[in-house]
């Protein structure tokens, strides 16, 4: 077997141009190094495989065999070349962004519009879940960027680069029919121990958010144990609305409910720490 494969090439480009000429042209050689390729391609098959007449350069029968076996060849060599310049294009342009539930729904529209002018040749895919699982996605590199609210996981804090976006505070709201029933007004601000009076409802416990809710009822003596507890806060938005208790959600999902449903945020002495959104990446 020919181990140079330079042999071939020029072999392939002499045929298909019909020229010496044009080949070193069209590899960037002398005509030279073409002719001197071509001749150790003869001698080590041991036939001629060109004859030249006065306008071009014409394949021998043994010429015409090698060239279709050559030329399947580099069109396979052309069609992998193809293939990998169109993968590694597509990773180039394929970015996964992760995010929770409240920056989809109230922070990521914005960064969309703006990513959107700024990469449009980009393909952008949304990856949604929560904070803990998020920066497990960012630490195995299955996405490249998450947007992140705290509290972050301890072990995760100093692992990424944090780019600060906005806060985050929780409030209690309710629907107006469970209002009427609490026998306060609108003013009353409500402490702790009141709160605990009616029925709870709030995000499971491997959500993060709730490190801080125990921490905000440890501070009045109390322990924070809601009645109903759900994955996301869409379900505690749907309890809510169907009247089930005091659900906690964060201000501007608050204020969507409060403008679109009439529900009612509840005043209170003291708040829960107000939360921070990052751009983790």
């Amino acid at each position: 077997m020919i181990s140079n494969l330079e042999y071939y090439r020029a072999f392939y480009y002499v045929a298909s141009l019909e020229s010496f000429s044009a080949a070193a042209e069209q590899l960037h050689l002398t005509q030279s190094a073409i002719s001197q390729s071509v001749k150790k391609l003869e001698d080590a098959l041991s036939c001629k495989l060109f004859v030249r007449n006065a306008k071009k350069t014409l394949l021998t029968g043994e010429g015409k065999q090698l060239y279709q076996h050559v030329k399947n060849a580099f069109s396979e060599f052309q069609s992998g070349e193809n293939a990998v310049s169109d993968m590694m294009l597509h990773r180039r342009k394929e970015i996964k962004i992760g995010a929770t539930e409240t920056t989809i729904r109230f922070f990521l529209p914005e960064y969309l519009h703006n990513w959107e002018a700024e990469h449009p040749d980009s393909r952008l895919t949304l990856v949604g879940s929560t904070t803990s699982d998020l920066c497990e996605m960012l630490k195995s590199h299955a996405i490249e960027q998450a947007f992140l609210i705290s509290p972050l996981p301890e072990e995760f804090r100093d692992a990424f680069q944090l780019k600060k976006i906005g806060e985050l505070s929780d409030v209690p709201v309710v629907s107006k029919a469970f209002f009427k029933t609490m026998g306060y007004g609108k003013s009353h601000r409500f402490t702790i121990q009141e709160l605990q009076q009616f029925p709870l409802i709030f995000v499971s416990e491997e959500n993060s958010v709730r490190k801080l809710f125990d921490q905000w009822f440890l501070t009045e003596h109390c322990i924070f144990h809601p009645q109903y507890t759900v994955p996301h806060m869409g379900l505690v938005h749907s309890l809510i609305h169907q009247g089930l208790g005091i659900g906690f959600l964060p201000l501007p999902y608050a204020e969507e409910a409060i403008k679109n449903e009439g529900m009612i945020q509840l005043k209170t002495t003291t708040r829960p720490e107000t939360r921070t959104v990052y751009l983790a990446f």
